[in-house]
């Protein structure tokens, strides 16, 4: 069923910005009603996908989409629920041709303004007499716009043995704050230069391009034609136009995820590399060495990593997850927005696009960044003026943490394997259970996770307190410096490193890892921090220096104990909260704690209790185990209200409602 709401709240919230009517060819508006479809998990978010949506958002239980009348049809007609949040969105938007759409030349003016191409060119070159800057075409678009990219580096015009990294922006021409952040990013190195010393550790050390607009044709197309235009201007010969530069790239191209459908937002073009705009970039890179590659698009606030093809992980998930951490972490600590580092093809597949082909075909360590706002709400494509700078200024310190990793921290070695690192992660992430890592001397702007690992970690000489001073682990975003979980019989070493920086030093979760001779520090009084599992987690700290407090953390404030005298029912020892099973699920008091363990089969099994108006005032917990379970199944529940625990709709993790 269709459910129609008024969009008059929605409208207000969602934008007063810009936009033309659709009036030169190709610019169509048949998509113009936005839609919340509410979806049951990966299954329907595909169905969606497959029907050639224009696709903003992907949200736990729904997804938002820019619809035809008759895809709105389509979609009731296989079964989903849509809610029309705008009727037409187009209404919602004033012409650009009544508003200035300039930038200041200042990054730093307070009425900040958009940037048409011409002026992100101009911009660029006025950064010549800089001396740190060489600007140049890497390419020319259907319609003749040159894509003009900037390098900058302490001697630009040669080609030294340093760092190279690539930093691009608006691929997606309606994305028009993802030209401004790059745009800003080069001003600020070229600009500030002879004044920052942060600044000119950077440009001395690395090369560091930077294309802003990949799509200048697209992109002045939004501007003066169709604010929401996606694609470039490619003439389909079919009465449609564009192609979606961010599916034509080679690697997994055609794949799900894409589409062959010219009229598509997503319509990948004929063959890979098909389009000038791709070419540019493809040809970039293969001639230069990029260790770094960071493409930015908007929207959502969501830290991107490869694999988008697939679900499944890549060869370097545990590197590119803890990075994707690390640059969300450090964006959300400037302004206090929220950022959520994910692997795209869990949060919906994507085929030939731009960090699949930069990571899986040329081996470069590759991000990117959906930046604010975080819903369409919030204003989606269109992004209020007075939140260019802000969002510009966010995007600094992940774009330094990218350099500082691009130039390496330090020398660590697995002594077990013989091999050598730049980064304690990549050392971790790469070890095997039972592996020794020693960290020389150096700062190291890390927070390391041992990921379940049983490992030793050490300086290159614990014993000498002089090394163990100079072996550091710095913290730069609020999180733990180093983090042991999913292990109660733990064996891991953490020997002679100082760490300092961050909410804490060390986390243990459900962990007991034997720290020695370390100091131990945080930003905050919390040194060490504890969190029991269904057994206590108990760190072996010896000869440290601890310089915080310890705090410990019991999360199991109650529990129903499970035997197999209760029958159907597993009373509450605690509340007053006794469950009725649900199926035929098997007792385990061999296997489980507290004694007793239920295990449910995935399908039928549950358990049921009261209902539960606030957790804090009624504790409540079970220890069980789901065998065989799928997504959007439900295990423990309320009646007549939300539940205790479920596998979340889309991966089948363990959550609740409440």
């Amino acid at each position: 069923m269709i459910h129609w709401e008024k969009c008059r709240r929605h409208a207000e919230a969602f934008i007063v910005l810009v936009l033309a009517l659709a009036t030169a060819a190709g610019g169509s508006r048949r998509a113009s009603i936005l839609v919340n479809v509410q979806t049951a998990g990966p299954g329907d978010v595909q169905i969606l996908a497959e029907m050639g949506l224009d696709i903003w958002e992907v949200r736990e239980d729904e997804v938002v989409a820019l619809v035809t009348q008759e895809a709105l049809m389509e979609i009731d007609r296989r079964g989903l629920a849509a809610v029309v949040a705008a009727p037409n969105v187009y209404e919602l938007l004033d012409s650009p041709r009544t508003r200035e759409i300039t930038l200041a030349t200042d990054p730093n003016e307070p009425e900040a303004r958009y940037h048409s191409y011409e002026e992100i060119v101009q911009g660029l070159y006025e950064l010549l007499p800089s001396g740190v800057a060489h600007v140049e075409s890497i390419g020319s678009t259907i319609e003749g716009r040159d894509i003009v990219a900037i390098k900058i580096s302490d001697h630009p015009e040669i080609d030294e043995d340093e760092p190279e990294l690539l930093f691009v922006g608006c691929h997606h021409a309606r994305e028009w704050i993802a030209a401004e952040v790059p745009f800003f990013l080069a001003r600020h190195l070229a600009g500030n230069y002879e004044t920052d010393d942060e600044v000119v550790r950077w440009v001395n050390a690395c090369e560091i391009w930077i294309v802003p607009v990949v799509n200048p044709d697209g992109l002045e197309y939004s501007r003066t034609a169709d604010r929401l235009w996606r694609k470039n201007r490619r003439d389909n010969g079919d009465g449609t136009f564009g192609v979606d530069l961010s599916r034509n790239y080679g690697r997994f191209w055609g794949l799900e995820g894409s589409d062959p459908d010219t009229s598509s937002p997503n319509y990948r073009g004929t063959q890979p590399f098909s389009e000038p705009e791709a070419q540019a970039i493809r040809n970039l890179v293969l001639r230069s060495e990029f260790r770094t590659f960071l493409t930015y698009h908007s929207y959502a606030q969501v830290v991107i990593y490869p694999w988008g093809y697939t679900t499944l992980e890549s060869p370097d998930d545990c590197l590119l997850n803890g990075m994707a951490q690390n640059v969300a972490g450090l964006l959300g600590a400037v302004n206090g927005r929220e950022y959520v580092p994910r692997q795209l093809g869990l949060w919906y597949l994507v085929s030939g696009d731009e960090i699949d082909w930069t990571y899986g075909q040329c081996g470069i360590t590759s991000l990117s960044i959906e930046l604010p706002p975080r819903t369409s709400e919030q204003g989606g494509f269109v992004l209020p003026a007075e939140q260019i700078v802000p969002t510009c200024q966010e995007n600094l310190p992940a774009a330094f943490y990218l350099m500082a990793w691009s130039l390496g921290y330090g020398t660590v070695e697995n002594v077990t394997t013989g091999r050598q690192f730049d980064h304690i992660q990549s050392a971790i992430c790469e070890a095997a259970d039972g592996d020794e890592i020693v960290v020389h001397e150096g700062v190291y702007p890390e927070h390391i996770d041992f990921r379940g690992k049983s490992l030793t970690l050490r300086s290159a000489d614990p014993n000498d307190p002089n090394v163990v001073a100079a072996t550091i682990i710095a913290g730069h975003r609020p999180a733990p410096l180093a983090t042991f979980s999913s292990r109660e019989e733990e064996t891991s070493v953490l020997s002679g490193l100082t760490l300092t920086g961050g909410t804490a030093g060390v986390y243990c979760e459900a962990a007991s890892p034997t720290i020695a001779k370390c100091t131990i520090g945080g930003a905050g009084p919390v040194a060490v921090e504890i969190w029991y599992g269904y057994e206590p987690a108990r760190p072996h700290v010896i000869d440290c220096n601890v310089l915080g407090t310890t705090e410990q953390h019991h999360p199991k404030i109650a529990h129903w104990k499970l035997d197999e005298s209760a029958g159907i029912v597993a009373y509450d020892s605690v509340a007053a909260h006794d469950a009725l099973l649900l199926g035929d699920p098997l007792w385990r008091p061999q296997g489980g704690r507290l004694g007793g363990a239920l295990e449910l089969d995935g399908v039928d099994d549950g358990a049921e209790a009261g209902f539960v108006l606030n957790p804090e005032n009624t504790p409540f917990s079970m220890f069980a185990w789901i065998r065989g379970g799928g997504p959007g199944q439900v295990i423990l529940s309320q009646s007549r209200g939300d539940n205790w625990l479920t596998a979340d709709r889309f991966w089948g993790h363990l959550t609740t409602e409440i």
